[in-house]
């Protein structure tokens, strides 16, 4: 209102920030809407007949249409409205009123103070007055202070309470610091004030219109159209209507030390279902929807818009990923639509990226193995004639093989599809005492041939123990091996070994019963290979094989082999990417997270799965010792280890062969790692962070996923929701992009580098790719059954001291590439 009283005291503008709802692409996280459980309350006081100050023209008037717009457009009912107007506005009644707002509001109700009237500030004293209707100028002791209204704010237990003040010298209500950004949810508590200026007089307006101040505010709540108006935004509109047209700055923000928490007061429309629900049709928006659910959380149609909304979601989700076109983008719409209208295409998408996928990687190594790797998944797929061809030109370049022989392409007719078949069984109710004998003869001979059958071909650099450079394998090994029962059949028999359509090894007359093929050929040329074994009248056999070169003495074939267990790795090209979180890919960044700085890696090989209990046992009753120059590999003795030692063998807890290994200290990972690179002549070590977040991020150059593989977590991790408080087998969530499983979750996995929360601010700059400096601290990545998700982020950082055994700690290996 306008002031006769001036003052020298200005307080600074302060900087308002809004903050609107935004909802992301694909689907939405849904929330549970907050729902007022109890009543809307105001009190509105308005003068303009002052008996001993100048009187004013609008303050009741703007009173009244606030109190009217409130009741017949939002949620405020005229039993829960108290109004005090001119001769009524005395200092007894206003603090009368305040006071049975006390007693009144519960900490379910939302209260709204308006005040439209004279205002005062006392320089000397720093202290701001409202002034009632028979107050004389100066008088102050017959104003009502601030201070005391903010007892009375601090007194209401409300769920909101915001004041709304047109006064002069009403900004002196707020203290001299501001608060911008705070967090606008209406679940949680909130004290607010919207005054018309600063400390500074502010204008009335020109008789029978309303003050500027008031206009603005009228304004902006009669075009509203939004179910929940959030008082942050009425008061940036507010606040730059009113600076653009009148000399005054309204002032907006939360009070201080009188139960703020955070929250916002929001203006609700009244409701008329069946307009909204019509309104929600016609727009038929995802937003639009939601607004309808937020209304009414008990309305008629409940259903029918989550129904909705789920087909609005989908189709979103479904036009981002057929833009986005890649594996990953199909993985997480068959993750969160397992049924889903476009499913069928998903899988149909996936299938055609992925064989270009790995035909485009073994172009790009152009080795046999690669090609045959190929040809193994897609005997019919699109390239296998491009594929025979390549494989034959390496051949022949090597000139250690055989010539080619004719064979026809499977693309083209009923030949068997190089993959794995068993033949039904024939009727041999006349021969069978015979036949049998014969045909385990016949398959000992060939599949001497697959010793290491279910090693990865590329893998070389672990070699099998014990062969001389023959392979070979007993009817036993068979058995376990291939679950076959070779049933009819007589000889001769004929075997026929191909690479690619290159015939290595051919005999058409099998009647020994020993049968060693020499390895001297496949020294250079490891990889998978096709085994046909026929009759003279039935096909027995078409199998692939993997076949690996031998490095040790020969053992006794008719005598079990030790079981040798060494982790399966995936070879990562290096390559420069971005190290850090970034608000793109993650909303919730650490400050041990940031900078984001540039790192280039070298190749190197990493464990496709975290180290399990039967592979660290191995380790244990190699070394036949949990201990060692002063440190603790494995805590054998926590309850919850799996791995036990009975008298001097180390035994795993049945069941738990194949879960990640835990308990296991910083120390006992580095001992693993030694023993394996003494064991098999390639250096193991654990992964530096830089490896670590290279492949958790799919070795890309600039990965957005949140987590290791997507943006959905249940697919991808075993984490506190999933997890039931308990490690699972390595390998039964999803693989990321390049084929290695759990880096996200199941356990948090130890890294090679000391451990510091400032590192990339400190050597952001360097390009680092291993943290060496001193620290009593190692690093720790990947989350674990036990935590949220936030700890799963590839980006998430911490570190535990080295000799510390818990639970849910484990690691993977790395290897150097040869």
């Amino acid at each position: 209102m306008a002031g006769y009283l001036t003052s020298k005291k200005q307080n600074a503008f302060p900087q308002i920030m809004s903050d609107e709802n935004q909802r992301g692409l694909g689907r939405e996280k849904k929330q549970k809407p907050f729902y007022l459980k109890g009543k809307n309350y105001l009190l509105a006081i308005g003068i303009d007949n002052y008996e001993h100050c100048p009187k004013l023209f609008n303050a009741v008037s703007d009173a009244k249409s606030f109190v009217k717009l409130l009741t017949e457009k939002y949620q405020f009912e005229s039993g829960n409205i108290a109004e005090i107007y001119n001769e009524e506005a005395t200092r007894k009644n206003i603090i009368q009123a305040l006071d049975k707002m006390v007693d009144k509001v519960t900490p379910e109700d939302n209260l709204l103070i308006y005040f439209s009237g004279h205002g005062e500030y006392d320089e000397r004293l720093d202290e701001g007055y409202w002034i009632p209707v028979t107050a004389e100028v100066g008088a102050i002791d017959y104003y009502i202070s601030n201070s005391s209204i903010i007892k009375f704010i601090k007194a209401i237990k409300s769920h909101h309470t915001l004041m709304i003040v047109d006064s002069c010298f009403s900004g002196s209500l707020f203290a001299e610091r501001s608060l911008g950004g705070e967090k606008r949810q209406e679940n949680i508590p909130s004290r607010w004030m919207l005054t018309s200026g600063r400390k500074e007089p502010v204008s009335d307006g020109k008789p029978g219109d309303s003050s500027p101040f008031a206009e603005n505010i009228l304004y902006f709540l009669k075009e509203n159209v939004t179910s929940g108006l959030a008082i942050g935004r009425l008061i940036d509109d507010v606040i730059n209507a009113t600076a653009s047209n009148a000399k005054q700055i309204p002032r907006g923000e939360p009070l201080q030390d009188v139960g703020h928490k955070g929250g916002q007061f929001f203006f609700h429309l009244k409701k008329n279902e069946p307009a909204d629900w019509a309104l929600a049709k016609e727009t038929n928006t995802i937003a639009g929807y939601h607004h309808y659910l937020d209304k009414y959380p008990d309305g008629k149609h409940i259903k029918e818009a989550n129904v909705i909304i789920e087909e609005l979601q989908e189709e979103r989700l479904w036009v981002k990923v057929r833009e986005e076109n890649s594996i990953q983008a199909y993985y997480n719409y068959r993750q969160e639509y397992p049924n889903g209208k476009y499913i069928e295409k998903a899988v149909e998408s996936i299938a055609v990226l992925e064989e270009d996928e790995i035909w485009a990687s073994a172009k790009k190594r152009n080795i046999i193995s690669g090609y045959d790797d190929y040809l193994a998944k897609y005997p019919e797929g699109k390239y296998v004639k491009e594929a025979n061809s390549l494989v034959t030109s390496l051949l022949a370049q090597s000139g250690d093989l055989v010539k080619p022989v004719e064979r026809r392409d499977t693309t083209e007719t009923d030949d068997p599809a190089p993959v794995r078949t068993v033949v039904k069984e024939v009727d041999n109710s006349k021969k069978w005492k015979y036949i049998i004998g014969g045909v385990l003869a016949g398959i000992v001979l060939i599949f001497g041939l697959i010793r290491f059958f279910g090693f990865h071909p590329d893998h070389d650099d672990h070699g099998a123990a014990g062969n001389n450079g023959k392979l070979f394998m007993d009817v036993q090994q068979l058995e376990d091996k291939l679950d076959i029962e070779m049933k009819g059949g007589e000889p001769p028999y004929c075997l026929k070994l191909y690479r690619g359509s290159v015939v290595i090894i051919s005999e058409e007359k099998i009647r020994r019963s020993t049968f060693e093929i020499p390895t001297k050929k496949f020294k250079d040329q490891p990889g998978t290979y096709r085994l046909e074994l026929m009759d003279n009248k039935k096909e027995y056999l078409n199998e692939n094989i993997v076949i690996r070169p031998g490095n040790s003495s020969q053992p006794n074939p008719d005598r079990p082999q030790p079981k040798q267990i060494y982790p399966e790795t995936v070879f990562i090209r290096g390559g420069e990417f971005k190290m850090g979180c970034t608000a793109k890919q993650s909303g919730f960044c650490k400050d041990s997270e940031k900078p984001v700085h540039k790192v280039k890696v070298a190749s190197f090989n990493i464990g496709k799965y975290e180290i399990t209990n039967e592979e660290y046992a191995l380790f244990l009753n190699s070394v036949k010792t949990h201990k060692k120059s002063g440190f603790t590999f494995i805590d054998i003795d926590s309850e919850l280890c799996r791995i036990k030692k009975s008298g001097n063998i180390y035994t795993v807890k049945s069941g738990y062969e194949r879960h990640p290994v835990t308990w296991v200290s910083w120390h006992g990972a580095q001992a693993y790692c030694s023993w394996l690179t003494e064991k098999t002549g390639t250096k193991y070590q654990l992964p530096s962070e830089s490896q670590w977040e290279f492949v958790a991020r799919g070795a890309s150059k600039e990965r957005p996923s949140r987590y290791s593989g997507g943006d959905y977590i249940d697919g991808l991790a075993w984490f506190d929701k999933n997890g039931n408080k308990d490690t699972h087998p390595v390998g039964k969530k999803r693989p990321n992009e390049i084929g290695v499983h759990d880096l996200s979750g199941n356990v948090f996995e130890w890294c090679r580098d000391y451990y510091d929360s400032y590192f990339y601010k400190k050597k952001s700059k360097n390009k680092i790719t291993e943290n060496k400096t001193a620290s009593p601290t190692r690093s720790l990545r990947g989350g674990s059954y036990f935590n949220k998700e936030d700890f799963a982020r590839v980006t998430f950082r911490t570190g535990e001291k080295p000799e510390l055994m818990d639970q849910h700690i484990g690691f993977r290996v790395v290897s150097a590439v040869k």
